[in-house]
């Protein structure tokens, strides 16, 4: 009987150190992808700025920051990069985010999340009745500072 008694305590021990173990839950896709972009970017030698496939160095002093759903940038040109503001992503897909006012943007790390390219369409919009004159098919290579 002792041994069935010591027996069934070594059981119960057992298990309830198996059931302490660490509840802790694995990071979701979506707050892996979250830590990636949370950085700040700049243009550097190794990075740039097209539009319609032409290299543009008016971004050179550019810096998008980038946190958990906001953004804050400097050397900006707030028709196609505002100042600061909110994203999210859009809807399901981890590679595309939306910023507030409704932009759709590509979203691509590298792999030694080091490097972040984003593309997007600038619409033409409409400034005191004037065309503003800065629509075309953008692409930022950013580098993580």
């Amino acid at each position: 009987m002792k041994r069935l008694s010591y027996l069934t305590i070594l059981l119960l021990a057992g298990q309830i150190l198996t059931a302490c173990g660490d509840d802790e839950a694995s990071p979701t896709a979506e707050e892996l992808q979250i830590d990636k972009l949370t950085a700040t970017w700049i243009i550097r030698e190794e990075g740039s700025v097209t539009r319609d496939d032409i290299s543009s160095d008016e971004w050179e002093d550019f810096t998008l920051t980038l946190n958990e759903f906001s953004y804050t940038t400097t050397n900006t040109y707030p028709d196609v990069w505002p100042a600061q503001g909110t994203w999210s992503f859009v809807e399901d897909n981890l590679d595309q985010i939306e910023r507030a006012d409704g932009l759709i943007i590509n979203v691509d790390i590298d792999e030694d999340e080091e490097t972040l390219t984003l593309r997007f369409t600038q619409p033409d919009k409409n400034s005191n009745g004037k065309i503003a004159g800065v629509a075309g098919e953008y692409t930022f290579i950013l580098i993580k500072q």
